[in-house]
């Protein structure tokens, strides 16, 4: 499973717009945290096996740098690194699950 992680601080901060702009593009809503998410497979049957984000921060600085777009992605550069999970509570993320269909 490639989930999502749209359920973060930053996501909150904007408030209705970003619900707004999510359906009218996706003609759906997926915003969940790392939490609802491994909760929400657990819930479906299956067994997680292993979990990790995919970091992807910085695909969107090398496709254009510029000094600009580095002093906006040091924060969030430095906060991965100290701590993946907060990196994603405050600014969204993908979460990457490996399941199997539990037997029970």
């Amino acid at each position: 499973f490639n989930i999502p992680l749209e359920l973060n601080l930053l996501t909150m901060l904007q408030g209705r717009k970003i619900f707004n702009k999510s359906y009218k593009s996706d003609g759906h809503l997926h915003f969940y945290s790392s939490a609802t998410a491994s909760l929400l497979i657990e819930l479906t049957g299956y067994e997680i096996i292993y979990k990790k984000y995919a970091k992807d921060r910085t695909s969107n600085f090398f496709a254009s740098p510029s000094f600009k777009k580095g002093m906006a992605s040091f924060p969030q550069f430095l906060i991965q690194y100290i701590n993946p999970y907060l990196s994603t509570v405050l600014m969204g993320d993908h979460l990457v699950i490996f399941a199997k269909k539990s037997h029970t």
